[in-house]
């Protein structure tokens, strides 16, 4: 099934961004995570205009929830599941200049 040209159009600039930005772009090097951050949530976005045949795209509480909870379990905190998202969320706030 082929996406629509708008669709597959958006989805390549994210693809070229996420690829060729880093190394020719200084100031998206200096900020690599927030940039990623941007581009999986244009591409998570942007997919939700994708229609498959029995199959939900785009933003769901579901994928909301397992991106919080099922990345990379490291621990839990008072019952509070910790990823890996969470740590580096944490840690780059605290770095951050």
């Amino acid at each position: 099934m082929a996406l629509e040209p708008g669709i597959l159009a958006g989805f390549l600039v994210i693809f070229l961004a996420v690829l060729l930005g880093p190394f020719k772009i200084h100031v998206i090097e200096e900020n690599l995570e927030p940039f990623l951050l941007v581009c999986g949530i244009a591409a998570m976005t942007l997919s939700g205009f994708v229609e498959l045949p029995g199959e939900e795209t785009g933003w769901r509480m579901e994928i909301i929830e397992e991106s919080l909870t099922s990345p990379l379990h490291v621990g839990d905190i008072f019952g509070i599941p910790i990823g890996i998202f969470q740590i580096v969320l944490v840690v780059g706030l605290i770095i951050y200049k």
